[in-house]
């Protein structure tokens, strides 16, 4: 049976499990967008980070940090002081792993992951490739 059915939604409408069908269209596309944007950095990461420079595979991090960003629709703001130019190690206690990508897309940084993304199938092989140690 479609889950999908137009009975008791306002008129000319679609409902897919009691959400306008919209919404569900929404879900698919951002999800489609994320999935493009991981392939795209593994790809990308694969083929030429290690043969970038430092600074170059860096800034391609960061790029792909704020599209990945942008295609889950969040908008990033950065209150507080500048960090120094200079090379520093940043501590951040962070709540979800959108921190982390929030975080690679105002700084060039490296991470340190949990051993166990090490095996996660995408996400494991993308921190490595990006220089993550585990």
């Amino acid at each position: 049976m479609c889950p999908c059915r137009l009975d008791g939604a306002p008129p000319g409408q679609w409902v897919v499990e009691g959400r306008p069908l919209r919404h569900a269209l929404r879900q698919a596309l951002v999800l489609a967008r994320v999935a493009a944007r991981l392939a795209g950095g593994f790809l990308s990461l694969a083929s030429a980070g290690a043969l970038l420079p430092r600074r170059w595979r860096a800034s391609m991090i960061q790029r792909w940090c704020r599209g990945a960003l942008e295609d889950l629709g969040i908008a990033l703001r950065v209150e507080g002081s500048p960090l120094p130019s200079h090379v520093c190690l940043v501590v951040a206690n962070h709540v979800s792993w959108v921190d982390t990508i929030a975080l690679g897309a105002v700084l060039p940084c490296g991470f340190v992951a949990k051993e166990a993304l090490r095996r996660w199938p995408l996400v494991g092989r993308l921190i490595a490739l990006s220089g993550g140690v585990f």
